[in-house]
């Protein structure tokens, strides 16, 4: 791979750790639409958890792109998503 597909591939996936940091909020005031004034904290935990792993690889991989390590934010995205999708599967 050359140096800017890299780049360009690194730059989606830093977009696509933005808008999952976008979602998983909006997820909440689905819930709350769903329960009403029945949504309890126990319902919402699971996505706060989720929030906060994805700050952490988010920041990481912009830290990673500003670094030119290019090709580890693209692998830190993709275990973002993995690690996203293993949560969902094992505890929701």
């Amino acid at each position: 791979m050359t140096n800017r597909t890299t780049e360009r591939m690194a730059k989606i996936a830093i977009g696509i750790q933005l808008l999952i940091l976008i979602r998983l909020p909006a997820e909440v005031f689905r819930l709350k639409y769903l329960h009403g004034s029945n949504l309890t904290l126990a319902a919402v935990e699971p996505f706060i958890r989720g929030e906060l792993i994805t700050a952490i690889f988010a920041a990481l991989a912009v830290a990673l792109y500003f670094w030119n390590r290019h090709q580890g934010t693209v692998w830190t995205a993709g275990t973002n998503v993995a690690i996203l999708v293993a949560y969902k599967v094992f505890f929701m």
